[in-house]
């Protein structure tokens, strides 16, 4: 073995990775929070989030202390801290009463984050922004350190391996993987998923699958993207019927996030699917898959103009994946290709038809979880180094000049003067 593949499947190399590109992303947010919004990472020590009163409030204060902290991490937190307790009872509701009518009561997100986040604050008695901020560190760390799992690297190719994972950590939404969001935790289990597969860990893979349906509801395309899988490599080893009914059963397993989801829905609000209906009632339209084949030119038009610019980064996607899919996915066995290419079609195409009337609203973070976009963009720039080149300083910009500071600049009094380069800014 040449001695750079040797260095590169090295242990120590596989630790250390992770760990550098965690620390240059919050280099990076602290550099643009202190020079566009004159911001320390903590500007409330010694005040962590916490409710004046849990039964009326809307949000806890504090909870944007950290710059880390932003958008959806106010739901994640004030569900760590209160979780459905305030939730008006199922006797309450009807018609005219909804459980989302309630401020205090936070049914248009996952909860599968915001509980780990809570039981961490509960083993350890840190702050709950912490807490959720370790996970994240955390979850990051571990699946990039399975990223590069001699499962991979013998199915994509070393230099691939390491290609994809510069590629996604310089992709415009890369502070993602340590902000109090969502996608650390779906990054990880997407990854141990596989890698579970791949060693015939069939009940860790599909536990771990499971899992990611609870956290977001892109998550739900692990879950299925793994049933498929297990199912094909079932079909091909001609299982006899006692271990079809194991994996039969584990396909259901890997959607137990979801069915668990849905079932305390049920049960403590009578609507099974109160998620979907409060987000329609909050966004004020029905996410539509059909809308998806004629798009509004006013959504397209949003999509490119508008910051953070979604559209433009779903364009690229596709064309990338377009690109470099058949020689990314070749060196994978079969079951794993209907794995990867199973989580690109779902992760993709629920994030799309339930953001298009929005214009792509989040598609630039909703990609971070198709990761085979960035196995083809690896393999289809590979060769092309003026191209490779472009693309990551045309993406780090993006992510240094808009992404960014969209994200930190959420609620910041000069948000829209300096984000949108208004005059002044």
């Amino acid at each position: 073995m040449p001695s750079m593949e040797r260095l590169a499947r090295s242990t120590l190399v596989r630790l250390i990775l992770p760990a550098l590109f965690l620390a240059a992303h919050l280099l990076v947010l602290g550099a643009l929070a202190q020079e566009r919004f004159g911001r320390p990472f903590n500007s409330a020590p010694g005040r962590e989030p916490s409710f004046a009163n849990p039964a009326s409030d809307a949000v806890p204060a504090h909870w944007q202390r950290l710059i880390v902290s932003r958008w959806d991490s106010q739901h994640y937190i004030t569900l760590a801290l209160r979780g459905y307790e305030y939730c008006a009872p199922r006797e309450a509701l009807g018609p005219q009463r909804f459980a989302d009518s309630d401020v205090v009561c936070q049914v248009s997100f996952f909860p599968g984050y915001a509980l780990l986040g809570a039981g961490l604050r509960w083993l350890s008695g840190a702050p709950v922004d912490y807490a959720l901020f370790a996970i994240s560190l955390l979850a990051s760390y571990l699946a990039m350190f399975l990223w590069t799992s001699k499962e991979m690297q013998n199915s994509l190719g070393t230099a691939n391996t390491y290609l994809s994972l510069l590629l996604l950590n310089t992709f415009t939404t890369g502070y993602s993987f340590v902000a109090l969001q969502t996608e650390s935790c779906a990054l990880f289990l997407t990854i141990a998923a596989f890698v579970a597969l791949e060693r015939r860990y069939f009940a860790i893979g599909a536990a771990c699958a499971g899992a990611a349906s609870l956290v977001r509801p892109t998550g739900v395309a692990i879950g299925l993207a793994f049933a498929l899988a297990l199912f094909v490599v079932s079909w091909r080893e001609r299982a006899r019927i006692r271990t079809w009914l194991w994996r039969g059963t584990l396909m259901l397993v890997s959607g137990w996030g979801l069915i668990g989801f849905l079932s305390f829905c049920y049960v403590r609000f009578g609507d099974a699917l109160i998620y979907s209906h409060a987000r329609t009632r909050y966004y004020h339209y029905t996410p539509d898959p059909l809308a998806l084949l004629a798009p509004k030119y006013t959504w397209i038009s949003q999509s490119i103009w508008a910051a953070p610019n979604e559209g433009v980064w779903l364009a690229a996607g596709l064309l990338f994946f377009a690109l470099g899919h058949r020689r990314a996915l070749s060196g994978f066995k079969t079951h794993s290709r209907v794995y990867w290419y199973a989580v690109f079609v779902l992760a993709v195409g629920i994030a799309a038809a339930g953001q298009v009337q929005i214009g792509f609203s989040g598609m630039s973070r909703y990609l971070l979880l198709a990761l085979p976009l960035f196995f083809a963009t690896a393999a289809a720039l590979k060769r092309r180094p003026l191209a490779l080149a472009l693309w990551v300083v045309f993406s780090c910009v993006h992510y240094w000049s808009v992404n960014a500071c969209f994200y930190i600049g959420r609620g910041e009094p000069d948000f829209w003067r300096i984000c949108h380069c208004q005059p002044g800014a």
